[in-house]
């Protein structure tokens, strides 16, 4: 049995078959998901903020920190992949809900693999004696929770880098038959072989105004 269809899933849903967009499937769900991951051997990336590890759980809850993998897009376009999204923008990062924040973290992980901005992922050792020492004690209450087996990634360093989380989509045109659809493309995948584009409700509204448009 698959994953339950969120909300923003199913209003796009009802979009691609308003217009007849037969050639974007599922893919989150499936049988086999595809993914693409942040690093090549396959290892997470843990926020260091606030001089400790993040996680988007109260500290009553058993749940070891965030641990950023991979994005399993929800949708396949032809050789493409495309998120479904609700809010995920925002102009600052301190603004952003604890999804949208979840998001923009993924998003930036993944410009930083293919080039789109500096990477500023350390690896274990490349930490300071405090921090090693901090992320030694908060994961050693979790099994299978190796310092070693994950990167790490500073709060500060990565509002540097990226100033707001708006940077890290842009507008474009998704061109289907004879007809143009406004949709957000991930910084820097351009010309990427396989881009990640995203659908938000800002988007879905201008879906909306294409009916009147294309008569539909």
């Amino acid at each position: 049995m698959g994953r339950k269809i969120s909300e923003p899933e199913k209003r796009a849903q009802s979009l691609f078959a308003h217009f007849k967009l037969t050639e974007i499937q599922r893919n989150d769900g499936s049988r086999n998901p595809e993914s693409i991951y942040f690093n090549d051997d396959g290892k997470g990336t843990s926020l260091i903020k606030n001089r400790s590890l993040y996680s988007d759980y109260p500290p009553s809850s058993s749940k070891s920190p965030k641990n950023y993998i991979r994005v399993v897009p929800d949708c396949l376009f032809r050789s493409d992949y495309i998120e479904i999204k609700g809010n995920i923008s925002g102009k600052d990062w301190g603004s952003l809900p604890r999804d949208s924040l979840n998001d923009n973290i993924r998003l930036s992980l993944l410009r930083m693999k293919i080039g789109s901005v500096q990477n500023i992922v350390k690896k274990y050792h490349d930490l300071e004696k405090q921090e090693q020492e901090m992320v030694s004690h908060v994961l050693m209450c979790y099994s299978r929770s190796n310092p070693m087996d994950r990167y790490y990634l500073h709060w500060d360093s990565i509002i540097k880098v990226i100033p707001s989380p708006k940077e890290n989509l842009a507008e474009t045109v998704l061109h289907y038959h004879n007809m143009r659809f406004p949709i957000k493309l991930v910084s820097g995948m351009q010309n990427q072989e396989r881009r990640l584009f995203v659908i938000d409700y800002e988007i879905m509204n201008q879906w909306d105004k294409l009916r009147l448009e294309y008569q539909l």
